[in-house]
């Protein structure tokens, strides 16, 4: 067992849409962080109107791999200090350039307890409604290029 959770443990299949989720190339993961980086911007103006915007994803694991487990059909691994995706056994991780962590060891350590543990599960829930959004938001607008990346079936 991997211990790993997926978006079936916090969206109830809501973006079955995505089916197999879309390739993490470089290209789809440059394509998701600039759209995650304009949503985490948006957030910060609502959270901290007087505040100067983020230049990058720091402090946005959570909501990254929420997203991530859906656009690219992905688990969702981590330990208390990162959270990441898991894509046939190879990390994806959305955030891996942000200031928090770049460079820094012990970020891809999986801790199976802390990812499937209560507290986690509430703490993920409270970015739901949000990340569905975006999600949503996503899909409408990147439409076409989506349809063309989608993981072929096996």
């Amino acid at each position: 067992m991997s211990g790993y959770v997926s978006q079936e443990d916090f969206f109830d299949n809501l973006f079955d849409a995505f089916e197999t989720g879309i390739a993490p190339s470089s290209e789809n993961l440059t394509l998701v962080r600039d759209f995650l980086l304009e949503k985490w911007q948006e957030r910060a103006k609502e959270m901290h109107p007087t505040e100067p915007l983020p230049t990058d994803l720091a402090d946005a694991c959570k909501f990254s791999a929420l997203f991530g487990s859906v656009i690219f059909a992905a688990d969702i691994a981590g330990n208390y200090d990162h959270v990441y995706n898991v894509v046939d056994g190879e990390i994806i991780d959305i955030n891996a350039d942000a200031a928090d962590i770049a460079g820094r060891d012990g970020m891809y350590r999986h801790n199976a307890a802390f990812i499937n543990g209560e507290d986690f599960a509430v703490s993920m829930q409270s970015c739901v409604r949000r990340v569905s959004t975006w999600v949503v938001e996503f899909a409408e607008r990147y439409a076409e290029t989506l349809e063309a990346a989608k993981t072929p079936s096996v």
